[in-house]
């Protein structure tokens, strides 16, 4: 399930993204055909987004064969806490025969041991993935920067307390001698956490690209 529910996530990323670069730059811009371009670099340069890409197509219609989820168990000493770790092993001669169409990577899969795990692929894929968002994060940098500033100058003119969340009271809702039914939270929060995003991305590691 959890597998299923990574290659579900990861395509519809993928989707989703390029369909909001064409309305943030333009689908012809220059922005936009150089993150195309380093997107197909990244799949040709890398395994694990080439096969594991393709995995979610066949998933769609036969289900994933993990042979087997093994559990390994190690302690740093006789007394230490026991660290447990998993791996999702892919029989790769189902995926082989099951009749579904590879084309180009039917050679990369016949390459993999008889069942291979799917976590260290599923790690590229992540590592390109991030390369990718980082990439877009860092063309909008100005935009981000700007609108932190402003938050921060809203909060200093309003005094705000530290703890303090803003809303905006939309007043013509209503008659002016009652309270605002309407407001929007300020969103100083999300973009603290889209910042932090970004940052552990970058920590987590990406992939260079020519």
């Amino acid at each position: 399930g959890c597998a299923n529910a990574f290659l579900a996530s990861t395509s519809a990323f993928l989707t989703q993204t390029s369909l909001g670069i064409a309305r943030m730059f333009g689908g012809e811009s220059p922005f936009a055909n150089e993150w195309t371009r380093r997107r197909n670099a990244l799949h040709a340069d890398c395994l694990g987004y080439r096969i594991v890409y393709d995995l979610r197509n066949y998933a769609q219609h036969y289900g994933l064969p993990i042979s087997a989820i093994n559990l390994n168990g190690v302690r740093s000493d006789e007394t230490g806490l026991m660290c447990i770790t998993s791996a999702a092993r892919i029989h790769r001669d189902e995926l082989l025969t099951s009749g579904f169409d590879w084309g180009k990577r039917r050679s990369d899969i016949a390459a993999q041991m008889a069942e291979f795990d799917l976590v260290p692929l599923a790690e590229e894929y992540m590592q390109c993935l991030r390369t990718l968002m980082v990439d877009i994060a860092r063309a909008r940098t100005p935009e981000l920067l700007q609108c932190r500033n402003y938050l921060l100058t809203l909060r200093q003119l309003l005094k705000a307390p530290l703890q303090a969340r803003l809303h905006v009271f939309d007043r013509s809702a209503g008659p002016h001698n009652r309270p605002p039914s309407a407001s929007e939270l300020v969103p100083e929060g999300q973009l603290s956490w889209l910042f932090g995003q970004f940052t552990a991305m970058e920590a987590a590691g990406c992939r260079s690209v020519l």
